[in-house]
């Protein structure tokens, strides 16, 4: 979308009520405006860089479900096929905490679509049932770590992040 400014054509990207302001407002997990599912949704569709601040709390993830890559169940799917970096900056790692509930892994990155850098936060009780990656399963594309804590994930390989085929 273009904006123009005193006769200057300026490209920018309206947020989505989805995610207003790229801020999660709720600790709530649900496809209602301001969740942190929803906001990972809106960088789905969004192509490009986006980023996600998430205000201290727990958001415990409680959509359970599995077989989709669109972040509507279960895990958050990173999922741009542009290729965008999502990025999402935690209050603190004792503050902000996303807790896989003990039903999926927390994050996904499927094969050809964007990259993951997390801050900030605490990745918990993830668990791949039976799978790989306990917090993080990554196809393809890179995910950055920056004071981030992991505690009582599971996975038959990676108990916090299992990497196949792309670098972390």
């Amino acid at each position: 979308m273009y904006l123009f400014v005193d006769n200057v054509q300026i490209e920018y990207t309206p947020l989505s009520a989805d995610c207003p302001v790229g801020v999660v407002t709720t600790t709530t997990d649900s496809l209602d405006p301001g969740t942190l599912r929803s906001c990972v949704i809106w960088a789905n569709n969004n192509p490009g860089d986006n980023t996600i601040t998430l205000p201290a709390g727990t958001y415990t993830l409680t959509l359970t479900g599995s077989g989709e890559d669109s972040a509507a169940s279960g895990d958050l799917d990173v999922a741009d096929a542009s290729g965008g970096l999502l990025t999402i900056n935690g209050a603190g790692a004792r503050t902000t905490i996303i807790d896989g509930n003990g039903a999926d892994r927390i994050f996904d990155i499927p094969p050809v679509t964007g990259d993951l850098s997390l801050s900030d936060m605490t990745l918990r009780n993830g668990d791949a049932q039976g799978g790989v990656g306990g917090a993080i399963l990554v196809y393809d594309g890179t995910v950055t770590l920056t004071d981030v804590r992991a505690t009582g994930n599971t996975a038959d390989k990676g108990g916090v992040l299992y990497v196949d085929g792309s670098s972390a």
